[in-house]
């Protein structure tokens, strides 16, 4: 379980940084 929590959290963290990215490039 903490493994699958850890690497959701990791998964999140690279669609978030993808999304500002994207926000950024946007901008």
């Amino acid at each position: 379980l903490l493994v699958d929590l850890m690497a959701f959290r990791e998964q999140a963290l690279r669609i978030i940084l993808d999304l500002s990215s994207t926000v950024i490039t946007l901008l």
